[in-house]
């Protein structure tokens, strides 16, 4: 049943709710302090480095004085400090949020980190915009200010989602279940200062093209997609399992004239999109700092290549290492990495709640696929590529879990060596949404009762978020306190 809406009033509602989770976005990066549990610290000291001019060719991996500067003002305790907070730590903690200005310095001034050589596309483009801001602000409003560009991102980011379960759906009520699903996903990611979420936005933008190639083809559709292709992998280097599930599925469900068509239009796609790659990795080649500009991190976290026969024994050799992988991720993937008070924000509680739900949606999507596999309709195809993605960011992640000895790093550890990570993930993001939708119109038929049940889930969602996160707008060190003195 399509839904026969005028275009206008069909953008406009897909405006609406692409405003509303703008909207959550700026508030909940205005409701949590700086800086959080996430990278934000040396994430914001890549974008001022960057905004500088620093390059891949700089070897300066220790914080700027500036960086230090203002985290010395701005920085919340309640992160790290509290009542759930490992005894051993609390020391070097109060050194940490309770020293002068000189102790510190020299505490943090020699510390190196690892995301000096991370994408310029985000941090040059954050740290440009954090000095074009005027001088009179506070450091609390210009480090805020780079926070809420990430609402821009958020945007666009559900605008993609829902334009391209239209293309799938054909239904305007079904798109709608599509963005509410992703405004009530408490990701905390998107609130900080932190690449994840342009990688989000750039694999989905490549779903979308996708779709728009297969729906409608055209020679301009197969260069974007190829330029944004490479742009996601530029982004984030695991943007390579979206993007070749991508490939596949144009390789599966375009309808082409011929073979030899088909064949021309993916060696066209494929060749932009491999000769976009080049230069940028020719780029890190000659700086020294490999392919995927990972050389020093992994160097300066300490992490080492094991031998292939030392793999295993390993954690995940065992079914509780898989057990706690794969639960340790879901959770992560929907509701984020982010500490209060000593322990993660989301206690072990939610930590089961997000893998139940999780495991029925998986065992819902296995079903239906397993339903439908005689099916080789667009739909069909899309569930398909929408297993292998999700099975091939698992598979990634597993596989590198396996392959380092973790050295001093804190986290993976030789304590506990597995990636549970979720917003690592996030270029699977389209793909869970997808699967989520399909089982729902399978399951309760009608576009509009679709939407009710989404419209359910979602604002239970929300009720969880500000449940547990709801804390975090009382601390004096956000934005409401420093920046509008409420």
């Amino acid at each position: 049943m399509m839904v026969n809406i005028p275009l206008h009033k069909n953008s406009a509602c897909i405006v609406v709710l692409a405003l509303t989770f703008a909207i959550k976005v700026l508030i909940f990066s205005a409701g949590y302090p700086l800086f959080n549990t996430v990278d934000e610290f040396p994430n914001f000291d890549t974008a001022l480095k960057q905004g500088r001019g620093y390059t891949y060719f700089d070897k300066t991996y220790t914080y700027d004085t500036l960086t230090l500067a203002i985290s010395h003002k701005v920085q919340s305790k309640n992160y790290l400090l509290g009542e759930h907070q490992n005894p051993i730590f609390i020391p070097h903690l109060n050194l940490q949020y309770n020293t002068t200005w000189n102790t510190y310095l020299n505490l943090y001034s020699g510390i190196q980190h690892h995301q000096s050589y991370s994408s310029p596309f985000y941090y040059a483009t954050y740290g440009a915009i954090f000095y074009a801001l005027p001088e009179s602000w506070s450091p609390f409003a210009k480090v805020y200010t780079l926070r809420f560009l990430n609402s821009i991102f958020a945007f666009f980011l559900l605008w993609l989602i829902v334009k391209s379960l239209l293309i799938i759906f054909q239904n305007l009520w079904i798109g709608i279940a599509g963005g509410i699903l992703l405004i009530s996903i408490p990701q905390s990611i998107y609130y900080f200062i932190n690449i994840d979420i342009l990688s989000a936005l750039t694999t989905a933008w490549c779903f979308y093209l996708t779709l728009k190639l297969i729906h409608r083809l055209t020679w301009l559709l197969v260069l974007a997609f190829g330029a944004i292709s490479a742009f996601a992998v530029i982004i984030k280097a695991s943007a390579l399992i979206a993007v070749a599930t991508c490939f596949m599925l144009i390789l599966f469900s375009l309808k082409a004239s011929s073979v030899v068509m088909k064949l021309k239009i993916m060696g066209a796609t494929f060749t932009s999109f491999i000769l976009l790659l080049i230069p940028p990795f020719m780029h890190r080649l000659n700086a020294g700092v490999g392919l995927f500009a990972t050389q020093q991190k992994i160097e300066i976290l300490t992490w080492k290549e094991k031998a292939i026969e030392d793999y295993f024994p390993h954690i995940l050799g065992t079914v509780n290492g898989i057990n706690e992988f794969i639960m340790l991720t879901w959770k992560s993937w929907w509701s984020g990495e982010s500490s209060w008070h000593g322990a993660p924000a989301y206690n072990d509680v939610w930590k089961v709640y997000f893998s139940i739900i999780t495991l029925l949606f998986l065992a819902a999507f296995l079903s239906i696929t397993w339903m439908n596999r005689k099916d080789r309709d667009l739909r069909q195809n899309m569930r398909y590529a929408s297993w292998t993605c999700i099975l091939g960011y698992f598979l990634l992640f597993a596989y590198l879990s396996v392959k380092y000895d973790f050295g001093d790093c804190v986290y993976p550890s030789n304590f506990f060596p597995i990636f549970v990570s979720g917003r690592l993930m996030l270029g699977m993001l389209f793909p869970f949404i997808f699967l989520c939708i399909d089982t729902f119109t399978v399951l309760f038929k009608k576009p509009k009762k679709v939407l009710t049940y989404m419209l359910v889930f979602g604002v239970l969602h929300f009720a969880i978020e500000l449940l547990v996160t709801g804390d975090v707008f009382s601390d004096n060190k956000n934005y409401f306190h420093q920046v509008l003195h409420l």
